[in-house]
Formats: structure tokens, sequence, C-alpha cells
């Protein structure tokens, strides 16, 4: 029997407000679901230490914080060769940013 997961309170908003709290509309969706599938197997208790590495895929995916060190890292070692940035590409390559 699976359980009943309808909202208390069903009104106009209630679509519009199913993904405030979750990943699920963005570039995360697949890190989240494989952090909960995980956390659903082992309980919420364990989770924690079990399912560390799938919550730490989803947390960079969200905040992309190994990301900006690389850049500034990057940035450091380019700087300390004195080698100039690369000249922007014309608009119509670049790719947008956020596909969602």
């Amino acid at each position: 029997m699976e359980p009943n997961i309808e909202p208390i309170i069903y009104s106009p908003l209630t679509k519009f407000t199913l993904g405030w709290f979750n990943y699920q509309s963005t570039k995360c969706a697949g890190f989240e679901l494989d952090y909960y599938d995980c956390a659903v197997r082992v309980s919420k208790t364990n989770a924690k230490q079990i399912c560390w590495k799938q919550y730490q895929d989803l947390v960079e995916c969200a905040k992309g914080w190994k990301q900006l060190k690389r850049y500034e890292e990057m940035s450091k070692e380019r700087k300390k060769q004195g080698r100039p940035y690369l000249p922007t590409p014309p608009a119509d390559v670049i790719p947008p940013s956020n596909p969602y």
C-alpha cells in the first residue's frame, strides 16, 4: 500500500509550490534522487554516515564550492605565470547558463 502524499489543503497554488524546497526542477535533480534513494534504504539516522558521498555530490551541485575553488586556483596560477585571459567568444556560441 502506497502512502497518501496529497497536500492537506489543495489550492491553485499547490502545484506552483511543489518545487520550492527541493532540487527537482534544477540540474541537481539526479543527485537529489540518488541521495534520497540511499537515505530511504538505510533510514534517517544512518543516512548521514552511509550516504555521505551522495549528500556531498548534491551539495556540490547546488552550491558549486569545488568549482569555485578550482576557478580561484586556476586564476592564481594564471596570475603567477603572467598569462592573459582568453578573449570572450561570440555570444552565439555560448550555451545558456541554465537550460531549465
